[in-house]
């Protein structure tokens, strides 16, 4: 049977199997999900003692590509109105927003520690259907933004603010991005991820922290 014959035996063969693209672009972005969490907990607590030795000396290596997308437009910070009382705290960082449905009992990280000028406290929301929002907070004297992101994975960063400071997002689409880094105050870096429906989630959330 040559190549042409082939193609048209496959191609009558597999006219009646069905599939469903929904499904499986589902699949697809669960496991790209998976494994960018996979390769940010393999980090582990050593990055934060790592970290505690060169933050202040490490140089910049960010290399961020440009987005076009409202993603990468500034963010405000601590816009929660005055007096809300704040759903959860995590190592000093307050939410006061969370999308319908999630869990405001955070299960605590794998990489959660304590040590001598530092700490590493990593936390995930639960929501409906699987979805998660992970908050994890690093507190090292003479933490920045460069040197927290040249020993954890934060695929394609791209440049933005938040309160004025410099930040970066990443997972970008055509209404908002899903990761997103930060620096609230000197020596303080907030890395957040939303894995939900709706890609403007993560602006409300991060909008509606305070330090």
């Amino acid at each position: 049977m040559n190549g042409i014959d082939f193609e048209r035996a496959a191609a009558t063969a597999t006219l009646d199997a069905p599939f469903d693209a929904g499904a499986t672009l589902t699949a697809v972005r669960a496991s790209h999900r998976r494994r960018t969490r996979l390769r940010r907990a393999a980090v582990g607590v050593p990055v934060a003692a790592a970290l505690a030795a060169a933050a202040v000396t490490v140089p910049s290596i960010v290399a961020p590509t440009v987005a076009t997308s409202t993603a990468t437009a500034a963010y405000r910070f601590d816009a929660a109105p005055a007096g809300a009382r704040a759903i959860a705290t995590i190592d000093g960082l307050s939410l006061h927003y969370l999308p319908a449905g999630f869990d405001p009992l955070p299960t605590p990280g794998d990489r959660d520690a304590s040590y001598q000028g530092g700490s590493y406290v990593s936390h995930r929301f639960d929501g409906p259907d699987g979805q998660e929002v992970n908050v994890t907070v690093t507190q090292i004297p003479g933490l920045t933004i460069d040197a927290y992101l040249t020993l954890n994975w934060f695929d394609d960063p791209q440049p933005t603010t938040v309160g004025d400071r410099a930040a970066f997002v990443n997972q970008v689409s055509p209404d908002g991005a899903s990761g997103l880094v930060f620096s609230p105050e000197d020596g303080v870096v907030v890395e957040l991820h939303t894995d939900t429906e709706q890609g403007d989630e993560l602006r409300t959330i991060v909008e509606h922290m305070s330090w």
